[in-house]
């Protein structure tokens, strides 16, 4: 009587924790307790439900995703593309070098016009006036009231300023009588001295911009026949 009653004990053990534990089947634990009549057979079937309850398990496997490298070969070389237009020409580069020489010899190149001809412009030299040279001529002696006391000046200039006259005039510097010039602006004139004694003459020369001059004596005596 004992031993039935352990058996029952022992069996219902077994039931209440494979229930739990969640290996058997409600319909498993009334199967099993029906057969608690006879305690080794409930004992087994309890236990081979158990077994089964556990095989049947399909655990479930989570499996991380690993990345995949995938070298693939290079496949054959494509047919080549059709051969495009033609673009449109770029700009006309700059023009070469300019020559002096593309110009006639008083001209120079400056540039090029817009239809690419050669543009020559007369450059003109940057130039620096002078003052006039002037000679009054030599020393001479000379007589009292005579015609023949001539003088003769020379004066040379280089032209510049462009526009500008070049003009000549005869003064008396210095002496104790009065030159009297036949014509003070000839460079060829005549003095009559009326007074003997020793005369400065000048010849003054100018350029309208520059002017310059040159002196003479004319000894003066009275020359009697």
């Amino acid at each position: 009587m004992k031993t039935r009653a352990l058996t029952k004990v022992i069996l219902i053990l077994v039931i209440v924790v494979a229930f739990v534990a969640g290996t058997i089947t409600t319909s498993s634990m009334n199967f099993a307790y029906a057969d608690i009549g006879n305690p080794f057979t409930a004992i087994v079937k309890a236990l081979n439900n158990i077994v089964t309850a556990i095989q049947g398990i399909n655990p479930t496997v989570n499996v991380s995703p690993t990345p995949i490298t995938i070298n693939a070969a290079a496949g054959p070389q494509g047919p080549k593309g059709d051969k495009g237009d033609t673009g449109d020409s770029g700009p006309t580069g700059p023009p070469g070098a300019i020559s002096p020489q593309s110009c006639p010899a008083n001209q120079f190149a400056t540039g090029f016009s817009s239809s690419g001809q050669i543009i020559c412009s007369t450059i003109a030299e940057t130039q620096v006036n002078h003052p006039p040279v002037v000679d009054a001529g030599q020393d001479r002696d000379g007589c009292k009231g005579s015609p023949d006391n001539d003088l003769s000046g020379t004066v040379s200039d280089d032209g510049l300023p462009v526009g500008g006259t070049l003009t000549q005039t005869w003064i008396q510097v210095s002496g104790p009588g009065t030159v009297i010039f036949s014509d003070l602006n000839s460079l060829t004139s005549i003095a009559t001295i009326d007074t003997p004694g020793t005369y400065v003459l000048r010849l003054t020369a100018s350029d309208s911009q520059l002017t310059s001059s040159d002196d003479m004596s004319l000894i003066v005596g009275n020359c009697a026949g």
